[in-house]
């Protein structure tokens, strides 16, 4: 994958699909919104201007990948707020698959949150999903974690992530 910033607009009017290797060294707005969406399984991005569009958006992104799984689960939701406060962004993660009961194994992971890292200030897991989120990319530098979520993800990880894992 080339590591020029490329972006393809999604069919869906506003929706951006924004592929991993976009990441910039500084934190900015996703191209067509704050409201993302990233599919661990295929590493797509997608973001649109409001939280009611992310659902469309995803089915669409799903779609023109080529990709129509028999199930998709929401496994963590990580907010550019404290609090669990969406009004500046979500970024929402999804799998095929939920995650299993253990926090000893790795069911799924970004190495890269691309346009996403150095913004994360609270997070949830869903689906058994626990959260660990690393300061780099790669899984590298100082981490937090496992969490089943936190309101405040602290002064040290703040707007300071750039990569998780979900177990």
């Amino acid at each position: 994958m080339s590591h020029k910033f490329v972006v393809a607009v999604a069919a869906l009017a506003g929706a951006v699909v924004i592929p991993l290797a976009a990441a910039s060294p500084v934190a900015a707005a996703p191209p067509g919104g704050n409201f993302c969406s990233i599919n661990v399984d295929t590493e797509r991005m997608v973001c649109v201007a409001t939280a009611a569009e992310l659902p469309s958006a995803q089915a669409q992104a799903a779609r023109s990948g080529g990709v129509t799984p028999a199930a998709t689960y929401i496994i963590a939701k990580l907010y550019d707020n404290a609090g669990f406060n969406a009004s500046a962004g979500v970024l929402e993660v999804t799998a095929g698959a939920a995650c299993t009961t253990s926090k000893t194994n790795v069911d799924a992971s970004l190495s890269n949150l691309g346009v996403w890292s150095d913004r994360i200030s609270s997070f949830q897991g869903y689906a058994n999903c626990y959260v660990q989120l690393w300061g780099n990319p790669g899984f590298a530098g100082a981490s937090l974690g496992y969490y089943s979520g936190t309101s405040n993800v602290g002064s040290a990880m703040n707007d300071r992530a750039s990569s998780a894992r979900f177990s």
